[in-house]
């Protein structure tokens, strides 16, 4: 049958993601550029950055590079 995965795991790498940001000075409207592709790795970072204060802004690795 399936892996069944919980959440505990991705509150803990969130809160260290959390702290690493904030170490940085990510911060209230703090601006995150993520450049990945759809994961659970990536919602993680977007909680991360807002519980920090920041904002993320998505980019897409599958869009042209020169424009």
């Amino acid at each position: 049958m399936g892996v069944q995965r919980g959440w505990g795991g991705g509150a803990q790498k969130g809160t260290i993601l959390f702290v690493e940001l904030q170490r940085k000075g990510i911060g209230k409207e703090s601006v995150v550029a993520l450049l990945t592709e759809r994961s659970v790795e990536l919602v993680i970072s977007i909680f991360a950055i807002l519980k920090a204060g920041g904002i993320y802004l998505p980019i897409d690795p599958d869009l042209p590079t020169k424009r």
